[in-house]
C-alpha cells in the first residue's frame, strides 16, 4: 500500500513538473518566436495574457482534479489497511481465548477420554505466532509467553495420561501443577488483551 502511495505521489509531480515546463515553452515561443510580428503591441500583450490565464486556469484545474484524486486514494487505503490490521488483531485475541479453551478439550479428550486426535485438533497457537510475526511485531513477547505456557501445560496433561488410565483420576502431582499452569495461560491472555486494546493501526 506504501508503494502504491509512493507511485501516486510521483505521477502527481511528474504531471505537476510536465504542466509547469509546457507553461513556459509556450510563454517563451509566443514572446520569441521570429515569425511573429507584432502589430499593435497592447493588443497582443493583451491577447498573451489572456492566453496564459487560460493554460494557468487549465493547469490549476488539472492539478487540482491529480492531487484531490490523490488524496482520496491515499485516504482509502489507510482506511482499508486500518481495517485489515484491526481484523487480524481480533484474530490474535480470539485466537488467544481458544488456547484457554483448547487446552480445557485437551483434558477431556486426551487424558480422560483417551482421543489421540485431541492433541492436534484445531491447536491454535501457530496460526497465533504466524498472525503475530507477520502483523504484529510489538505482541512479540506476550505471544511467546502465552506459547510456552500452553506448551507447558499440553506436556502436563499428556504426559499425566498413563498415571490416569491407571488409577482413573489425576496424580497428586499434576494435581499440584494445575492450578499454576492455568493461571500462567490465562496470564499470559489477559496481557496479549491489554496489547491489542493499544495498538495503533497504521
Amino acid at each position: 500500500m506504501r508503494t502504491n502511495s509512493r507511485l501516486i505521489l510521483t505521477t502527481c509531480l511528474l504531471i505537476v513538473l510536465s504542466l509547469i515546463v509546457y507553461s513556459s515553452i509556450g510563454y517563451s515561443f509566443i514572446f520569441n518566436c521570429p515569425e511573429v510580428i507584432i502589430v499593435d503591441r497592447s493588443a497582443n500583450e493583451r491577447d498573451l495574457f489572456s492566453l496564459l490565464q487560460v493554460i494557468v486556469g487549465g493547469s490549476i484545474g488539472i492539478i487540482g482534479s491529480v492531487i484531490g484524486a490523490v488524496i482520496v486514494s491515499l485516504l482509502r487505503s489507510r482506511n482499508e489497511r486500518r481495517t485489515f490490521l484491526r481484523s487480524k488483531s481480533e484474530e490474535i485475541l480470539y485466537l488467544a481465548y481458544q488456547c484457554d479453551e483448547w487446552l480445557d478439550k485437551l483434558i477431556l479428550g486426551y487424558l480422560i477420554q483417551g482421543d489421540i486426535d485431541t492433541i492436534f485438533k484445531k491447536y491454535p497457537v501457530n496460526r497465533l505466532k504466524v498472525l503475530q510475526t507477520k502483523y504484529f511485531p510489538t505482541l512479540k513477547d506476550d505471544v511467546d509467553s502465552l506459547l510456552a505456557s500452553v506448551k507447558e501445560f499440553r506436556t502436563a496433561i499428556i504426559s499425566e495420561r498413563n498415571d490416569f488410565i491407571k488409577v482413573k483420576e489425576y496424580s497428586p502431582e499434576f494435581k499440584k501443577k494445575y492450578d499454576p499452569l492455568q493461571s500462567n495461560v490465562l496470564k499470559s491472555i489477559a496481557e496479549i488483551e491489554k496489547k491489542v486494546a493499544l495498538l495503533k493501526y497504521v
